[in-house]
């Protein structure tokens, strides 16, 4: 009898564990808000018609031919537009409408002639190693240099397009001011990234195949990367042979996710350290400037600090800024500032 109560007692331990530690990764990944913002925007049927044309091209099925073009990586990828977005009025939840997009970028001072930014650059989807990326292909890139931004967890491809209140587009606009051209990769499991597979193995590996393609088209590599992205910036910034790497970028940053479950959630006890941001920044050699926000209720300030004390201890030309705002509202003057004196 004792022994049938014990099996009963570990096999509803092990069951509530795992429901446990999958709300506890879907939390991590923003699975719930994401499907939330995905089916707010799939409510507008032209917004719909677009995205299931990109659908199939990534599941490499019929497209429009005239839409499809031959990239610099190995690989095709399907035209979204010159103003794709900027200027049609349909587009009911878009937040990258050009009035919009000029209202943002004025608050910043950043950039006050949006319509002629509009046409330095073309958008495109495509595949980098069956990696979905959205591309910005900029005319004035002279330097040959490329943006490598890797986004956070609330938010993917599809929604950085299309969602009314995302304003993820406006990094990738900098990126262009400042004649980038600007690659943001999915990450797996993400809305086009069919991937059942969300380990920190596959996160590396996918990094790594990122760098080896695009090492040999670029003369010079920045890296960028926000909340949960920081953690495929800081792999991409860590290879050894990376001679390419021309700074890394950190906004929002975490040591690893045990340490950012505490700021915000009372089964931190838990979570285990995974995502090791502390552990694999001990192998990047590059310059690194890292944004932290003081008010951040998702990340703690003190976590920046964390991997700003590794660098240094390491000899590593770092900078940390610290501003007053929140998580979702990063320093893009410093951003801004940055990539365009090319300094951290």
């Amino acid at each position: 009898m004792l022994k049938y109560f014990k099996f009963i007692y570990f096999f509803v331990l092990n069951f509530y564990s795992n429901i446990l530690c999958c709300s506890i990764d879907s939390l991590i990944f923003g699975d719930y808000f994401r499907k939330s913002v995905i089916n707010k925007i799939m409510k507008n049927d032209n917004i719909k018609k677009n995205i299931d044309e990109i659908i199939s091209f990534i599941e490499n099925k019929n497209v429009d031919n005239n839409k499809i073009e031959d990239s610099k990586f190995d690989s095709k990828m399907f035209f979204l537009g010159l103003d794709y977005n900027f200027n049609n009025s349909d587009y009911e939840f878009i937040k990258n409408d050009t009035t919009t997009i000029r209202d943002n970028l004025q608050n910043y001072k950043l950039i006050s002639k949006v319509d002629e930014l509009c046409l330095k650059f073309k958008v495109y989807i495509t595949k980098i190693n069956n990696i979905p990326c959205l591309y910005f292909k900029n005319f004035n890139n002279e330097e040959n240099k490329v943006l490598i931004f890797y986004h956070g967890n609330t938010e993917d491809i599809i929604n950085i397009l299309y969602c009314k209140e995302n304003s993820t587009i406006l990094h990738a606009l900098i990126g262009l001011e400042n004649n980038y051209d600007v690659i943001i990769p999915e990450l797996p499991g993400y809305y086009l990234y069919k991937s059942k597979d969300r380990s920190e193995e596959k996160i590396i590996k996918d990094t790594e195949e990122i760098y080896n393609k695009i090492k040999n088209i670029y003369d010079k590599i920045t890296i960028l990367g926000f909340s949960i992205g920081c953690y495929s910036a800081i792999n991409l910034a860590s290879y050894e042979n990376s001679s390419k790497i021309n700074m890394l970028i950190l906004m929002h940053p975490f040591l690893n996710i045990k340490t950012a479950a505490k700021h915000i959630c009372c089964c931190a006890c838990c979570v285990k350290k995974r995502f090791r941001n502390d552990k694999n920044i001990e192998k990047v050699k590059c310059r690194t400037a890292i944004l932290s926000a003081s008010e951040d209720q998702v990340i703690s300030c003190k976590d920046a600090l964390g991997l700003y004390n590794i660098l240094q201890n390491n000899n590593i030309n770092v900078n940390l800024y610290k501003y007053t705002s929140f998580h979702g509202l990063p320093d893009l003057e410093r951003l801004y500032t940055i990539l365009k004196k090319d300094e951290i």
